[in-house]
């Protein structure tokens, strides 16, 4: 029985001790910081059992902050307090040894110091290059110890002190300069390193037309388009300024070759290097012709009406394709002949043909002209005329055209002469007669037809050296009298001037002052025209006038003159 009551005896005292256990705790706050700044941001913790935690700075709780670690944001400089509690105090479910559920900590924070911003120089490159980081303004000496740089880019380029030199950067780059000894703010700059951007940035082709291609880079700002590796623009000349812009991101290639595309940094002055090239291969062939009519009397006058047709004709000629080929002047042609026509462009450079096009040419009516028409015939019969002729007139009865029918190789043929108006619309000419294409009476005013492909007028014929008519083509004045005659006449003469020409004084009496005939020989200009002129007479004691009353008063009794006046009329023969 003893043995057993003093078994329970320890058994209870084993309990109690159980129940009486004691928990290791501190209720401190720790910091592992050896210094504080303003405006750093620093763990601190507690070794303080319990579920969840409340955080204060300066007795305003820290919001966010409900663990035995906290992270603390420490504003301004000076001394701070930072508390922790706990609400359970208990740990596993036990009650906690004591009443361990506060902590408290003083603090010293100290002021931060910025460092100075950092200044790169240069401040950006072009590819690749050397660059030397300085402070913008020295830092006092206790400050400058424990100066540290690292970068961005790998491996990072670092150093101490107060500056850093960086030989061959090949990339844009960001440097930090940090003082870990002290209370200091880190500094940074990024110094930007320039390429030519490959990616997206492509140089492609986008549109091929005549005699240019569009190429693009997808980019235009500060990206040049040249031709070669080597700085020079476009048409191979060395620039020292700068290759052809790209404007708007497309560039018009007018040549073959290889093209580039470079930037230009305008406040570095220096260049990219060149990207990968694109070859061109410009179309050589004309586009189709784009047609705009003018109906003219007797012909149509047909005009290239392309989109930059001044441009196109300076690269192209275009022909009415026959036996010969008819080419364009100045993107216009005199079309005579009624019927279908194939046009079609040839590069002035190389020769190629662009595709042709078919045109049909149709003749306006001279209906609403004025028009005598004459018919003789042989007195045997309405059907057999003897002569014909047809002459037509202005609104206002004036003479425009004369036509006559006549026959050559058994077939009909018309000639036609025209009458030449000056600036003031009254006639002072007229043409020699040559036969025109049509074998029936139609105005035609394509008769004489300039070297410039338009019809005569005064202010071709009303200077010195008159405009020359056209010898080219059948059916006009210029060709029938000249060694291009395809009318197999060999006794037709030849001559510039195949026109009668008069002109008239300019003070107001619009009498005739000088006449020319056709020909070479006696033009207006040559010194045998002829010359017309009416002068005053004076009323001097010597002048002709004064002689003549006198002498008449000897042979016959008149009354004494009470004015006196008269006129006389020179003319000079032209072959004088």
């Amino acid at each position: 029985m003893r043995a057993i009551h003093k078994l329970q005896s320890i058994v209870m005292v084993t309990m109690l001790l159980l129940s009486t256990t004691i928990y290791s705790q501190t209720c401190t706050i720790i910091n592992d910081n050896n210094s504080l700044c303003s405006g750093g941001t620093y763990g601190f913790y507690t070794e303080m059992p319990g579920e969840t935690f409340t955080w204060t700075f300066d007795n305003v709780v820290i919001s966010g902050q409900i663990n035995s670690v906290a992270s603390i944001t420490l504003p301004n400089s000076g001394n701070h307090t930072i508390t922790v509690s706990t609400g359970s105090g208990l740990q596993d479910g036990f009650p906690a040894d004591g009443n361990c559920t506060f902590a408290s900590l003083q603090i010293s924070v100290n002021a931060t110091t910025a460092l100075p911003e950092i200044v790169a120089t240069p401040a950006g490159l072009c590819d690749s290059g050397n660059t030397t980081l300085t402070l913008s303004y020295a830092l006092p000496a206790g400050h400058q110890a424990g100066l540290q740089w690292s970068s961005t880019a790998q491996p990072s380029h670092t150093g101490a002190g107060t500056s850093l030199s960086v030989n061959n950067l090949t990339e844009t780059t960001s440097f930090i300069l940090s003082n870990p000894n002290g209370c200091f703010t880190s500094s940074n700059v990024t110094v930007p390193v320039y390429k030519t951007i490959l990616n997206p940035v492509q140089a492609n082709v986008v549109s091929t037309g005549y005699r240019q291609t569009q190429i693009t880079t997808g980019i235009a700002t500060n990206h040049y388009w040249q031709m070669g590796t080597s700085l020079e623009d476009v048409n191979g000349t060395p620039d020292a300024e700068r290759p052809h812009p790209n404007g708007s991101a497309i560039f018009t290639a007018t040549q073959d070759g290889f093209y580039f595309v470079r930037s230009y940094i305008s406040y570095l002055g220096c260049w990219t290097a060149p990207s990968a090239a694109v070859q061109v291969t410009v179309s050589k062939m004309p586009p189709l012709a784009d047609i705009g009519e003018i109906k003219r009397y007797g012909y149509n006058e047909l005009n290239l009406i392309n989109e930059n047709a001044n441009v196109l004709t300076d690269l192209a000629t275009y022909y009415i394709t026959g036996t010969p080929d008819k080419a364009f002047a100045s993107g216009r042609i005199a079309v005579f002949e009624e019927g279908s026509i194939t046009i079609k462009g040839k590069d002035n450079a190389t020769g190629t043909w662009g595709n042709p096009i078919t045109y049909q040419n149709v003749l306006r009516s001279d209906d609403d002209l004025n028009w005598v028409h004459t018919k003789t015939f042989d007195g045997t019969s309405e059907t057999n005329p003897v002569s014909e002729s047809k002459s037509f007139f202005d609104q206002r009865g004036q003479a425009l055209q004369s036509q006559t029918k006549s026959f050559h190789e058994g077939q009909p043929v018309v000639f036609a002469s025209l009458s030449l108006k000056d600036k003031y619309d009254r006639t002072v000419g007229g043409t020699l007669s040559a036969p025109i294409l049509q074998n029936n009476f139609k105005y035609n005013s394509g008769l004489a037809i300039t070297t410039e492909g338009k019809p005569l007028s005064y202010t071709d014929f009303e200077k010195t050296n008159p405009t020359p008519l056209a010898t080219d083509q059948k059916g006009t004045l210029g060709n029938y009298y000249s060694a291009n005659n395809k009318w197999n006449q060999t006794d037709v003469p030849k001559a510039l001037r195949l026109y009668s020409r008069t002109d008239f004084y300019e003070d107001g009496t619009g009498e005739e002052r000088r006449a020319a005939q056709p020909g070479d020989t006696h033009f207006i200009g040559s010194g045998r025209e002829v010359l017309k002129g009416t002068f005053p007479v004076g009323n001097s004691d010597t002048n002709e006038l004064t002689d003549y009353l006198k002498k008449r008063a000897i042979v016959f009794s008149v009354p004494e003159l009470t004015k006196i006046e008269g006129v006389q009329t020179v003319a000079r023969d032209e072959n004088e």
